[in-house]
């Protein structure tokens, strides 16, 4: 069996770096479902999930969310859970807070919320000890 490698593929590059790369397949039609453009394979079966977040972010769009709620990095959201949860104080920095990039872009935010949580336990242990 050959390997086939897509020529058509999106890229997200970090600082030069490739961080993962995806082949396209596409599918244009009109509104009775006649295929009017593709890119590779058509009729190749996909995950909804891929295919369906065009039309979640119109869904969203429709709803007024993005009026309603400030567009906030999502940073903050996140130390706004965790400082809920375990009361952690500390400063931006400590947050990876820089407006729109975290000081260390390998990390998942989950994980950066998590360590940070660990953290402030152990300041609460260290401080009533």
């Amino acid at each position: 069996m050959q390997l086939i490698i897509p020529t058509d593929f999106i890229a997200s590059d970090h600082g030069g770096i490739v961080g993962n790369r995806h082949s396209v397949h596409a599918a244009i039609t009109d509104a009775a479902g006649n295929l009017l453009h593709a890119v590779d394979d058509p009729y190749r079966m996909t995950f909804a999930r891929s295919t369906a977040k065009p039309a979640q972010t119109l869904a969203l769009l429709e709803t007024g969310a993005v009026e309603r709620f400030p567009t906030r990095p999502v940073q903050m959201h996140v130390k706004r859970v965790v400082d809920s949860v375990c009361g952690h104080g500390g400063n931006e920095s400590d947050w990876g807070l820089d407006g729109c990039k975290l000081l260390a872009p390998a990390f998942e935010l989950h994980y950066l919320a998590r360590m940070n949580a660990r953290s402030s336990l152990l300041r609460l242990i260290t401080r009533s000890a």
